[in-house]
């Protein structure tokens, strides 16, 4: 059994990053041969962002990403508001999520709306 790291450690972040990566690669791929298109969501303007973090520490991963034609629709300027009590999105600012993910050029394309 492997033991623990503490939540810092920097062997823990690279370990959960190559898994991410390699789990985003795989459904991108599995989509793709059954015809699904596979898109990720960004939805936080967060401090700390996998996907500029991937982009700026390993440029080979972040094309071997777009050439998996992983789909990345920006979502950050949703408006919306949090929880008073916690970190966590309240249910105006999912709703607004989910409207707005239609609206986007990419999924107006993908259902035929899109010129």
């Amino acid at each position: 059994m492997e033991s623990s790291l503490p939540d810092d450690d920097p062997t823990l972040f690279k370990k959960e990053l190559q898994l991410s990566i390699r789990l985003i690669l795989e459904m991108g791929r599995m989509c793709r041969e059954t015809g699904i298109h596979f898109v990720l969501l960004r939805l936080t303007k967060a401090e700390y962002s996998l996907y500029d973090d991937i982009k700026v520490r390993d440029p080979l991963v972040f094309a071997e990403l777009q050439s998996a034609q992983v789909t990345i629709l920006d979502l950050r300027e949703v408006p919306g508001d949090r929880f008073p009590t916690d970190h966590h999105r309240n249910a105006q600012w999912h709703a607004n999520v989910a409207q707005s993910i239609p609206a986007t050029p990419f999924i107006k394309t993908v259902i035929g709306e899109g010129t």
